[in-house]
């Protein structure tokens, strides 16, 4: 997966278009018994790194719930 999508949060990144190309690869992810956003939120942890990663592990326990928050 990192080799396909990640996102560091450098100021040559635009994360709107990350996000969207993130969901075209990872989007058609599913599994039986787990929400598209139970998925998305998992492997969005694993295509993340450098400063993207440092902020998101800056931010309270259990702010970002559901996909959305995170997009």
């Amino acid at each position: 997966m990192q080799n396909t999508c990640h996102f560091g949060g450098g100021p040559d990144e635009n994360s709107k278009k990350y996000i969207k190309n993130f969901l075209k690869i990872y989007g058609t992810q599913k599994h039986s018994g787990v929400s598209p956003d139970a998925i998305r939120l998992m492997l969005f942890l694993f295509s993340i790194i450098d400063k993207a990663k440092n902020w998101f592990y800056s931010l309270p326990k259990e702010t970002v719930t559901i996909w959305d928050e995170m997009a």
